[in-house]
């Protein structure tokens, strides 16, 4: 063989191997390219059912959540039950305060009659003894 035909023949195992890596490049590339169009699809699909939910979760909150008359009707009351139940809260409060300050002088007040009474007794039986001893 000549020198010609060893490098036709070389460059024919080189276009052979070049065409096989070429096949598996174009294999890698459909591959790719379906596993692409797989998840392009799945987006769509989950970016649509995303939409339709975003849409029901709309229509849900119109029908449940929307504001109404009585609902400032009821903002209304529990504002003013609030601001009754804080101030009937101050007066029972005050009542208490007042009460525990009643009940300071009534001891203090029980004490000096309990005080005066022990004090009265004592000076009978001491007028009793003296009159005993004389």
């Amino acid at each position: 063989m000549s020198e010609i035909e060893l490098l036709v023949n070389e460059i024919g195992i080189q276009v052979g191997l070049l065409t096989n890596q070429l096949k598996e490049e174009k294999a890698h590339l459909a591959e790719v390219q379906n596993k692409l169009s797989s998840l392009t699809k799945e987006a769509e699909s989950k970016t649509h059912s995303k939409a339709l939910l975003e849409d029901e979760i709309k229509q849900l909150e119109a029908t449940y959540f929307r504001e109404t008359k009585h609902d400032k009707e009821i903002e209304e009351a529990t504002a003013a039950f609030a601001g009754q139940s804080a101030y009937l809260k101050k007066a029972l409060d005050d009542v208490r305060r007042s009460n525990e300050k009643l009940r300071s002088v009534v001891m203090s007040e029980w004490f000096y009659w309990f005080y005066l009474k022990a004090a009265l007794k004592i000076e009978l039986i001491l007028v009793e003894v003296v009159r005993i001893l004389y």
